[in-house]
This record gives C-alpha cells, sequence and structure tokens, in this order.
C-alpha cells in the first residue's frame, strides 16, 4: 500500500456564505487568500479536509474548521453609558459615551459627548454636545460646559501620551463656571464665578472670578 498526501481541499466561507473552494499544499496559504478577498463580515468560516491518494484510491480525512479574522473590517463599539451614578432628573441624549462617573441632581448631557470614570458633576450644570471630560476632572453646581470643549488630564511631559495615570494631573472647576465652545482646559483649578471665552486655552489656574480669553486666557475684565 502506497499512501501519498496531496493536499487540503478548503471552502472559505464568507459575506453572507459566498464560498470559495480551492485546493492547498499548504493550509497556511489559506491566510494571503482572504486578505484579496471582499468581505464585509468581520471574520472567514474555513472548512478543510485532509486530501490523500491511496494505490488509485482517493481519501479524505474528517472535516475540520476553523476561523479567521478579518483584518480589513474595523471592530465597531457602540456608545454605552455604564457604571455611572446619578441624582435626580438627570438627562443624558444619546449616542455619549459615559462610564464610571457621578452626575448630580438636574445634569444635562448632549450627544456626541465622552466622560470618564472618577469624573463629578455637580447639581444643575449643562454639558453640551461633542464634549470630552477626561478622568481626574471635578465640574461645581451650576456650570455651563459648551459645545466641544476638552478637558486634558497629560500634559504629555515625556514627549507623548502617558500610560501612567499617576503622572495625569487634575482639574477643578468651582461652582457657576461657563466655559465656551471649543475651549480647551488644561489641568487646573478655575474658581466660582468665572466665564472662559470660546476657543480659549486655559493653561493656568484662574484664582479670581471674571472673564478670561484668549491662548493662554487672559482676564479680560470683571463680570458686571
Amino acid at each position: 500500500m502506497n499512501l501519498e498526501f496531496l493536499g487540503y481541499k478548503t471552502l472559505i466561507i464568507y459575506d453572507d456564505y459566498n464560498v470559495k473552494e480551492v485546493f492547498l499544499k499548504d493550509i497556511n496559504e489559506v491566510y494571503e487568500i482572504c486578505k484579496n478577498l471582499e468581505n464585509p463580515e468581520e471574520n472567514f468560516e474555513i472548512q478543510y479536509q485532509k486530501k490523500y491518494k491511496l494505490d488509485n484510491e482517493i481519501l479524505l480525512s474528517e472535516q475540520k474548521n476553523f476561523i479567521i479574522k478579518n483584518e480589513n473590517v474595523p471592530k465597531l463599539y457602540n456608545s454605552t453609558q455604564r457604571d455611572i451614578k446619578v441624582g435626580k432628573n438627570v438627562i443624558i441624549i444619546n449616542p455619549s459615551n459615559l462610564y464610571e462617573c457621578f452626575l448630580d441632581d438636574n445634569v444635562f448631557v448632549g450627544p456626541f459627548c465622552e466622560i470618564q470614570k472618577g469624573v463629578k458633576i455637580g447639581k444643575n450644570t449643562r454639558i453640551q454636545s461633542h464634549t470630552f471630560i477626561c478622568e481626574l476632572v471635578t465640574i461645581g453646581k451650576n456650570c455651563f460646559i459648551g459645545h466641544g470643549v476638552m478637558f486634558v488630564n497629560d500634559l504629555f511631559s515625556e514627549g507623548g501620551p502617558s500610560g501612567d495615570s499617576s503622572k495625569w494631573r487634575e482639574t477643578i472647576i468651582e461652582d457657576n463656571v461657563s466655559i465656551g465652545s471649543n475651549a480647551t482646559i488644561l489641568p487646573v483649578k478655575i474658581c466660582k464665578n468665572v466665564v472662559i471665552g470660546a476657543g480659549s486655552v486655559v493653561t493656568k489656574d484662574i484664582v479670581e472670578s471674571g472673564i478670561y480669553a484668549g491662548n493662554p486666557a487672559k482676564k479680560l475684565r470683571d463680570i458686571k
């Protein structure tokens, strides 16, 4: 008896059960084939059997299956509200991504916001759309955070983002602070009764109430 291994009879199943049949000498060749197939799905299903020739008879082994992840399809994650604590009458407009944060009574969060873990937002504060509030931020009562405001906790002191949270710095926004759209707030403390103009960049602590604007933000005048 002469048993000869011929290769792999292989089926590639993809894109809503389209099937491509190939014969391979090496099963690992299937990875290169999948790279060239248009597939909107996350995975390719591979079914294969080893093919032998025994004298003049063709034999097939038991079918085996495995999955190849499609590298050309991005992983998609839905926005969510996870493990958040809220007071009374809180409103969150979806899609927004909030997790492990605290929103006190009557807080409003507009759409397309992200509020990260450990953030605390005081009563009656409104967060408008497209705002990003990172870890280590505390916002007081009766504040207004405009559209597209960005809070920062990492100053890239080592030349790039730090994965070490011990190197991040906190931001504290006290009560009755209004921050205009597209402002950027670096790790600072802002005292009560302050207005930050739209597009401003706050780089230092603000310890005196008033109206501030510019890059870096400077006091323009008192609040009347």
